[in-house]
């Protein structure tokens, strides 16, 4: 799941870049994610994922519902102040933010590096749309950043192994 949300992050990332180096970096990024998911599927698929989702699974649907509503807030209220620059790190504050109760939910105590990661992350795009570059700036290095975090998130799974990653810290 989270190399799919790393490909999304990737893409709207390296989107906006020119039309020389956007296809391709958008096509590895899939190669990249293709590659995170077959390994995860295989290396990690029976850790408990069935029976914490059944255990979690309102949390999960409430944190991500108030996401998806965090994220259309960011986007009506930026686009109401002429403010789209600023779209991307404020989203990626929504995003870092809800992966807070989804440690606690899930024994995760890792989802809060990604959170504050997320933050930092938010906090350098914030800085460059103060400064006042582009949307394309702002949204590839916030998108860039996040997909690599998910993907080294991914990656650090598959070396810890199984039994670990099922939250057996």
């Amino acid at each position: 799941m989270m190399a799919g949300f790393g490909l999304l992050w990737w893409l709207a990332g390296t989107g906006g870049l020119s039309a020389g180096v956007s296809p391709v970096l958008m096509g590895l990024g899939a190669v990249a994610a293709v590659v995170l998911f077959v390994a995860s599927a295989r290396r990690l698929n029976r850790t408990g994922e069935q029976e914490m989702f059944q255990r979690t699974g309102r949390v999960f649907m409430l944190v991500n519902l108030g996401q998806v509503a965090g994220i259309f807030v960011v986007v009506a209220v930026a686009n109401l102040l002429d403010a789209q620059t600023w779209i991307p790190p404020m989203i990626t504050v929504v995003v870092g933010i809800h992966f807070l109760p989804l440690a606690k939910a899930f024994g995760m105590p890792e989802f809060r590096w990604i959170a504050w990661i997320f933050v930092a992350v938010a906090v350098l795009g914030a800085c460059l749309a103060a400064i006042g570059l582009p949307l394309p700036v702002t949204l590839g290095t916030v998108g860039i950043a996040c997909a690599l975090v998910l993907w080294g998130y991914v990656g650090w799974l598959l070396r810890i192994g199984p039994a670990t990653a099922a939250g057996d810290r």
